[in-house]
């Protein structure tokens, strides 16, 4: 039986460009993670529609697990985003 994840918001102060926090795609046929910079733009480059982005926030004493909207990804690794993804679901 599936078991539905709540995930708690994406705070604005995680720091998503550092190697504290991981990127975590889960895809239908894979999931894959990206800790530095390179890995995680070619993450990015891998996403599409129906793919849910995560990113694993590491602190001192626990993990934090969020979802990453489209909208938050740093433009840093949307060089080689494709661009019909970048629409948000409610521009459909």
């Amino acid at each position: 039986m599936a078991r539905e994840i709540r995930l708690r918001m994406l705070p604005d102060e995680c720091p998503l460009t550092t190697t504290g926090v991981t990127f975590i795609r889960i895809a239908d046929d894979c999931v894959e993670q990206a800790v530095n910079q390179g890995e995680k733009r070619d993450l990015v480059s891998h996403l599409v529609d129906g793919d849910l982005l995560l990113c694993a926030w590491t602190g001192q004493w626990h993990t934090d697990l969020f979802e990453l909207p489209r909208d938050k990804i740093p433009e840093k690794y949307k060089t080689r985003y494709p661009k019909r993804v970048l629409k948000h679901e409610s521009d459909q």
